[in-house]
């Protein structure tokens, strides 16, 4: 089962999940500064939340 590894906490993850919604599950912020207040929730169209996959993963889709 894949893992997430975020500031000294570390989470497994089920295969195939949304990872946006996964750490906001797990109390973890994916928007920067005052983006937090104004996004798209998930859409893909402000790129105010940013994340670095590390190992196998499958290929980004145009909304990546």
């Amino acid at each position: 089962m894949p893992f997430i590894r975020f500031e000294g906490r570390e989470f497994e993850v089920p295969q195939g999940a949304n990872l946006r919604k996964v750490l906001r599950e797990q109390g973890v912020a994916v928007h920067n500064g005052g983006s937090k207040n104004f996004n798209c929730t998930g859409f893909g169209t402000c790129g105010t939340c940013c994340v670095f996959v590390e190992g196998d993963a499958s290929p980004k889709t145009k909304v990546e």
